[in-house]
C-alpha cells in the first residue's frame, strides 16, 4: 500500500456540538427553502390551478335572517297516518258533526277513557265509509272526538307515530288512564261490599 492511497484523515472538530447544531439549521433552512419553491410553483402553475385538478365546493344556500325566524310547516303534520290502502276518497261533514255532537273526550279526570273508546266505536263503525276499512274510519274521525286537554294531548304528539288503532287506543289510555286511577279502581273493586238491604241484583250491577 503506497501513501498516495491512504485518505487524508479530517482534522477533529475543536467544538463538535456547535459544529452539529451549526450544521442542522443549515440543512433545516435548505429543505425549508426548497419546499417553499415548490409551493410557489405549484401555487402559480396553470396546469396545477386547473380547472381539471381543483374542484369548487357546491355553495350553499344563504338565508337571511327573517328566512331563518319564519316559521314552517314541518311541525303541524298529523300524527295519525292513515294506511296507504283502502283509506276513500269521499268524507261526509255530517259524519263529522254527528260525532262531535253526541261523542267528545275533554281529558277531564270525571271522564272514562275506556267509555269514551266504547262509545266511539258504536258510532263510528256504524258509519258507511266509501271504500274504506273500519280502522281507517277510526283513525280518521277520531281527533274530532277530542277537544280541551284531550285536543291538546294529540296536537303535541310528534308527527306520523301512529299508523294503527291499536296503537292509538294504546297511547290514547297510557295518558289519560294513569296508574294511579288503575290503582284507585283496583281498590274499589278489592274493598266492594253488597250494602246493608241492598238487593243482590243492585249490588252485583254497582259492582
Amino acid at each position: 500500500m503506497t501513501r498516495s492511497t491512504v485518505k487524508k484523515l479530517t482534522e477533529p472538530l475543536e467544538e463538535p456540538e456547535r459544529e452539529f447544531r451549526r450544521r442542522r439549521k443549515a440543512a433545516c433552512l435548505q429543505q425549508r427553502n426548497e419546499s417553499l419553491a415548490i409551493a410557489g410553483r405549484n401555487l402559480f402553475n396553470d396546469e396545477a390551478s386547473s380547472s381539471a385538478n381543483f374542484e369548487p365546493k357546491p355553495s350553499s344556500s344563504s338565508k337571511i335572517l327573517r328566512e331563518h325566524s319564519s316559521s314552517s310547516s314541518a311541525g303541524f303534520q298529523n300524527p295519525i297516518v292513515l294506511p296507504a290502502e283502502q283509506t276513500g276518497n269521499i268524507v261526509d261533514s255530517r259524519d263529522i258533526w254527528l260525532i262531535q255532537g253526541i261523542c267528545t273526550f275533554q281529558g277531564l279526570k270525571s271522564e272514562n277513557p275506556i267509555h269514551h273508546i266504547s262509545h266511539y266505536l258504536s258510532i263510528v263503525d256504524n258509519i258507511q265509509a266509501n271504500e274504506a276499512t273500519k280502522d281507517t274510519s277510526r283513525l280518521r274521525f277520531f281527533y274530532f272526538t277530542l277537544k280541551g286537554k284531550a285536543k291538546e294531548w294529540s296536537d303535541k304528539t310528534p308527527p306520523a307515530q301512529i299508523t294503527t288503532w291499536e296503537q292509538l287506543v294504546s297511547r290514547f289510555l297510557d295518558y289519560f288512564f294513569s296508574a294511579g286511577r288503575t290503582s284507585f279502581l283496583y281498590d274499589m273493586i278489592l274493598r266492594f261490599q253488597q250494602g246493608t238491604n241492598e238487593p243482590i241484583k243492585d249490588a252485583w250491577i254497582r259492582f
